[in-house]
């Protein structure tokens, strides 16, 4: 739920470029280089199939004139060039001759838009290990888009031959989905790293852009919507639900298709956070001496920072630390609600 790039130790914008290069100049593991593995082999193969339809090759020559200015465009343009790039490509070849829109939830490819996918090759980079290296230079902990699911990657070993690789348990999102814009498939900054709920569960297709939707890689969540108590001054909590809403003005598309609420108000979820961070504010000796016994040695006295007891409850007291703990947002936005974070 915050900008990724204010996350991140990293130059995003250089290491879309070296994507870029990547997909352009591919090599095997023995250096050697095969044109026909490349995007920009693949596409001028295809161009070769398509000679004699007139708007595919149009298309196809969008991406490769002025030395692949437009290619580049789309594999490491930001979010917003990427809005750009669309518009550019309706107005070339039409609004259907890649997807067929049913509405604001489906899409299909059309026979061309299939052929468009595959030759972008998201698999290609998914599956050689330059997906998950770039995610890890991220350094996110938990789903951008819901801040609940841990982004959790795995060391798996094969039983017959030994040997070990990394696996990643979280999936990458296209933001402008592959049903609409096949194009996009390889785009870096059109891949966000998600959990499963959030991807496969709800997004889906649906038709999503940076007008409508916050993308992490444009906008902080963050910096548009908060979370807040419906009440503050409750006997019991099942009084209290928590709600969202507009720190300055922005559609909140993202918090209906991500059922964000519905998801932070489950009961469990939401009696659990509650119960410590209303503990916190009510903090008696015996809650004192509680929180002493988890972080022991640490202080001699019952007079415990806040940003300690904070952080003991998973609570980030920093907005670039909100990856770094689950629903970081939701609770930080509550102890500022609650006068426990100024």
């Amino acid at each position: 739920m915050i900008l990724i790039d204010s996350h991140c130790n990293i130059d995003l914008d250089a290491l879309a470029k070296t994507h870029f290069q990547e997909l352009i100049n591919p090599q095997n593991q023995d250096g050697s280089y095969h044109a026909t593995q490349s995007l920009i082999g693949r596409i001028s193969s295809q161009m070769k199939v398509d000679i004699l339809v007139p708007v595919r090759i149009k298309f196809w020559n969008y991406f490769l004139i002025n030395h692949y200015r437009n290619l580049d465009r789309i594999t490491s343009g930001r979010p917003e060039i990427l809005a750009e790039v669309i518009i550019e490509i309706e107005n070339l070849v039409g609004h259907n001759i890649l997807s067929n829109n049913l509405n604001y939830n489906q899409a299909s490819l059309t026979s061309f838009g299939k052929i468009v996918k595959s030759v972008f090759g998201y698999e290609i980079y998914r599956d050689n290990g330059s997906a998950r290296e770039n995610v890890e230079q991220f350094n996110l902990n938990y789903c951008p888009y819901c801040n609940k699911q841990e982004l959790e990657s795995i060391q798996r070993t094969d039983n017959l031959s030994g040997n070990t690789r990394i696996t990643a348990l979280y999936q990458l999102d296209h933001f402008y989905p592959r049903a609409r814009f096949p194009y996009l498939a390889v785009s870096f900054f059109n891949l966000i790293p998600g959990c499963s709920p959030c991807n496969a569960q709800l997004k889906l297709d649906k038709d999503f852009n940076i007008f409508t939707h916050v993308n992490p890689f444009h906008k902080s969540f963050d910096d548009y919507f908060k979370f807040k108590l419906s009440k503050v001054v409750v006997s019991s909590l099942n009084e209290v639900e928590l709600e969202i809403e507009n720190k300055s003005p922005h559609s909140d598309n993202s918090i209906i298709d991500f059922q964000l609420l519905q998801r932070y108000n489950n009961q469990n979820t939401k009696k659990r956070i509650l119960d410590q961070l209303y503990a916190l504010k009510n903090r008696s000796e015996a809650v004192r001496k509680s929180y002493m016994s988890q972080i022991t040695g640490l202080f001699r006295k019952a007079d415990i920072p806040n940003e300690v007891l904070l952080k003991s409850q998973g609570v980030p007291t920093k907005k670039d630390e909100i990856s770094n703990y689950p629903m970081g947002k939701m609770k930080r936005d509550i102890c500022i609600q609650l006068d426990l974070l100024k």
